[in-house]
């Protein structure tokens, strides 16, 4: 009898082959990965820049105007007093409708409010003394 756990000659050259051939496979993968990245890179190569001097210089001080409106822009939005008047804005927008009349049910809610946080504590003070 033959012992199982050897291997014939076939059954190695057999892997071997399948060896081999992965190798051979993954070289071809990588060449492959390698062709197309050099040509990704050769066709988002930048072109030369054919502006003249005087081009480019005007190209920088439209930039440079745009972005100086643009800080301009932001302080302004982030000055406190325009803070403050966008507050302003919201807190009427609560209680005044889009005709200019006042919201009765909100400000009475606002109202309900205010008499909550301060006056009825102030009472609970004054009633513990």
């Amino acid at each position: 009898m033959t012992d199982a756990t050897t291997s014939s000659p076939t059954a190695s050259t057999a892997k071997a082959d399948t060896k081999a051939d992965a190798k051979a496979k993954s070289k071809a993968d990588t060449k492959a990965k390698a062709d197309t990245k050099a040509k990704a890179e050769a066709d988002t190569a930048p072109e030369p820049d054919t502006r003249t001097p005087a081009e480019i210089e005007a190209d920088l001080s439209k930039t440079r105007d745009r972005m100086a409106s643009t800080i301009d822009e932001l302080q302004a939005r982030v000055a406190p007093s325009a803070i403050a008047a966008r507050g302003r804005a919201k807190i009427k927008g609560l209680v005044v409708d889009e005709y200019g009349g006042i919201r009765v049910e909100r400000v009475a809610v606002a109202g309900a409010v205010v008499v909550a946080l301060f006056v009825v504590p102030a009472l609970f003070r004054r009633a513990r003394r």
